[in-house]
């Protein structure tokens, strides 16, 4: 039997919107599609239905599982095409045993969804400059909701586009206009948000807050781009002009107030939404590379919900392997109301299909794990299972399960797949 959290709050024009929702006999709920010519987040300011699972089974749906589903021939699909694909999607993600998808709406400080604060990703358009002909967002919600699935909205919070891209957007748009008052920091062509700069958090607080209040998300979901280099030139500026000694306890405290502003952001917009984080999976290492103190968000009271590491590692993971590491992330979980989800990935099934390595293994065994063996992932769930200090876990990502577009599954991940799905489904023997 699923346990479910599903906080539900009808209101009389709610009944009226045709936004309710149905029994689907096995302890979840899902609303009932929306009227017709009425938009799956038209509801949101006037009645919520907030899916989440307690026993999250988790799926990421990132960029490139998505660009080829957006586009055609350069530019936005088709409506009524894009419709047909992404419900497709979302059967797949459900008939895998998945209940919850992280899809990723804000990769470079552009937008998947219709925003006034970001503009329209190339991604989704085509080119920047454009605009959404259809949100295809509000579309991938309503049909993961009317499966049963819940949608959590995933977003990229310091990243940003290219200088030769930026210069191609509005200048309506705040980052446009950051970057022409020199307000942006670049690194490796790459621009970024200084998150020690208030304009640059409110910003980031501020298009969470769109994102949530204007479209049915269950939640908000970031994962490890927080600083991007340890190099002093990044913010040298901002950590001279603060008066601070230390900039590690710079850093760390500018990714504190980027996490406590993102949970206190999507508390207010509603209580039930729920808000985490996916950090780097090795944990000895995470706060000394990316600043992220990932240790107080675990035990003290509001910064997350749950913490989600990636534990892309083998059980032979000369390094980081993944029992051990598990085994590490459960004992900073001091905060019981703070859940522990554990990230994993089948692209080191894919690359072991195609004889490549794992060369960061460290051991020769690590290395040749992913080759030699075809259940890695299904002895990483079993481990899990006996653990019992997990409370779900999810899976990166759709591309590597199958081909968006088209539905064909992923070749060279079959063989492991074909072990991971009864686990997925509680059938495993």
């Amino acid at each position: 039997m699923k346990k479910t959290i599903i906080s539900v709050f009808l209101s009389v024009f709610a009944l009226l919107c045709a936004c309710s929702r149905a029994d689907t006999g096995d302890g979840a709920h899902k609303p009932a599609a929306p009227a017709h010519g009425q938009s799956p987040g038209s509801c949101v300011k006037e009645e919520r239905i907030v899916i989440n699972y307690t026993d999250l089974k988790g799926i990421w749906v990132s960029q490139f599982d998505m660009e080829r589903v957006f586009k055609k021939d350069g530019a936005q699909r088709g409506v009524e095409e894009y419709r047909v694909i992404v419900a497709r999607i979302v059967r797949d993600i459900a008939g895998m045993g998945f209940n919850t998808v992280f899809l990723q709406v804000r990769p470079y400080g552009d937008s998947f969804c219709k925003s006034r604060l970001f503009p329209a990703s190339r991604y989704a358009t085509g080119s920047y400059g454009r605009e959404l002909e259809y949100d295809p967002v509000d579309i991938f919600i309503g049909e993961a909701h009317s499966a049963g699935l819940s949608v959590q909205a995933w977003i990229n919070p310091l990243r940003l586009m290219t200088p030769a891209e930026v210069v191609q957007i509005d200048e309506r748009f705040p980052v446009r206009r950051m970057y022409e008052a020199g307000e942006l920091v670049e690194f490796e062509g790459r621009l970024y948000l200084d998150p020690a700069r208030s304009d640059a958090l409110q910003l980031v607080f501020d298009g969470a807050e769109e994102a949530l209040a204007e479209h049915a998300f269950d939640g908000l979901h970031i994962d490890d781009y927080f600083y991007p280099t340890q190099d002093v030139s990044f913010d040298r500026e901002t950590f001279a002009a603060s008066g601070e000694s230390s900039l590690e306890l710079f850093r760390v405290n500018n990714i504190n107030a980027l996490v406590r502003g993102l949970y206190r952001t999507a508390k207010a917009v509603d209580p039930r939404l729920i808000f985490g984080v996916s950090p780097a999976g090795n944990l000895d290492a995470v706060t000394a590379k990316y600043s992220a103190d990932v240790r107080a968000w675990c035990r003290d009271g509001g910064y997350i919900d749950y913490i989600l590491p990636q534990l892309y590692f083998g059980m032979e993971h000369g390094v980081c392997p993944f029992k051990s590491e598990a085994e590490k992330w459960a004992e900073i979980i001091v905060n019981e109301n703070v859940k522990l989800y554990i990230g994993m990935s089948l692209g080191k099934a894919v690359a072991g299909s195609r004889g490549i390595e794992d060369r960061w293994a460290a051991t020769q065994a690590g290395r040749r794990e992913w080759i030699e063996n075809k259940d890695v992932l299904a002895r990483c769930m079993r481990f899990l299972r006996s653990f019992g200090a997990a409370d779900g876990y999810s899976f990166f990502c759709l591309s590597y399960f199958e081909d968006p577009v088209t539905g064909e599954p992923e070749p060279d991940s079959a063989a492991e797949s074909a072990g991971l799905f009864p686990y997925i489904k509680g059938k495993e023997s």
